[in-house]
């Protein structure tokens, strides 16, 4: 808070006794009204806080239907008292159905975080100030007759002044910005194959995000379609319960007798000794091809010419990707079929294409 300072001007040295005195009663003089502006400043300073020092949050007999509501109310209302609250820690045990369902969450002040790493790290600034302010959104009810959710105040005091009216800089300001239809838009630009930082190009048009929220929101997305499986597990259901691809093809062998390594269908090499040999071998994948049904068509109309080749560092496990592709008489090329191959050799290449002719064969009496 800037405050006023007043200065009082030098004597002349021509001066003589009599006006040295006078400008030594009105040096004190305005020394006295300095004092009185800055003690006027700080009680007008600390009147315009007293308010803001609580958030009116809701009062603990009042029920909220979901856990987003009172997560929701209880933010708006630290939003408007000038402070900005985040998610903690939360209690989500297993039920008799072996589900984790979340019984309590906990919200803490922004400024809560106090790294406590003893690691040597950069000077830099930081708004943590270990506030303790904390609230928890507690669940009630039974399954039966419904669930409804309850806001405790924990700790109310927090160690910092608010700012009410200059919010626009945190990241809850940021997130509320971001409305349903531009979270969608954004999954299905992502989808597409945009970047992080041309989404957020377009998307800082209508909206105060940045490309950690962008991140976060494709992150989250990732983790809802995973459902909690590995990646080619979640890969490998999708196939086979989409209407769009036929039904995926795999072998769970090598191909070849001098197959260096064996995957497992997480990815990991394994040689398949040891104590967990045999239960091991029901786990792995040597080879995947999936073919989407939309390029039947195509595929019927034009199976003369077709290209294949394999593409590397496409995923993670060190896969080559056998692509498939068909040739248009306009000179316009089409995909047709992907396989994950564990090694690229001629066992490998043969079984890509008596599949691929088996499907031509079966569709199209080829």
């Amino acid at each position: 808070m800037p405050y006023l300072i007043l200065r009082s001007s030098s004597p002349s040295k021509d001066s003589d006794k009599d006006g040295d005195k006078n400008n030594d009663k009105d040096g004190d003089k305005d020394s006295d009204i300095h004092m009185q502006l800055l003690i006027n400043q700080k009680r007008e300073y600390e009147e315009k806080w007293a308010s803001t020092t609580h958030a009116a949050y809701p009062k603990p007999e009042i029920e909220f239907a979901t856990l987003e509501d009172a997560i929701t109310t209880c933010q708006q209302a630290a939003f408007d008292a000038g402070f900005a609250l985040t998610t903690a820690q939360y209690d989500n045990p297993k039920n008799a159905d072996g589900e984790r369902i979340i019984k309590a969450m906990s919200l803490v002040c922004e400024c809560s975080h106090i790294s406590k790493s003893t690691a040597v790290v950069r000077d830099v600034t930081t708004q943590a100030t270990g506030c303790r302010h904390r609230l928890r959104v507690i669940r009630s009810g039974s399954k039966q007759r419904g669930y409804v959710w309850y806001v405790n105040i924990c700790h109310k005091e927090h160690n910092h002044r608010g700012t009410p009216g200059q919010m626009k800089g945190s990241s809850n300001y940021r997130r509320s910005t971001i409305t349903a239809e531009l979270h969608r838009q954004i999954v299905s630009l992502a989808g597409d194959g945009h970047s992080t930082k041309s989404l957020w190009q377009t998307a800082r048009l209508v909206s105060k995000i940045n490309t950690k929220d962008i991140a976060n929101i494709l992150a989250r997305d990732r983790r809802l379609q995973l459902d909690g499986k590995k990646p080619l597990h979640a890969l490998i259901q999708r196939l086979r319960d989409s209407n769009e691809y036929l039904k995926p093809v795999m072998t769970t062998k090598p191909l070849s007798p001098d197959t260096p390594y064996e995957y497992d269908i997480h990815g990991n090499i394994i040689d398949g000794s040891g104590p967990n040999a045999a239960s091991t071998k029901e786990h792995k994948l040597f080879n995947l091809m999936f073919i989407k049904k939309s390029a039947l068509a195509l595929l019927k109309r034009f199976h003369h010419i077709h290209i294949l080749d394999a593409t590397y560092k496409t995923n993670r496990y060190d896969m080559p990707m056998f692509h498939i592709v068909g040739t248009t008489n306009c000179h316009r090329t089409f995909s047709v079929g992907f396989i994950f191959m564990s090694k690229e050799d001629e066992a490998n290449y043969t079984w890509c294409i008596e599949q691929f002719a088996r499907v031509c064969r079966r569709y199209f009496q080829l």
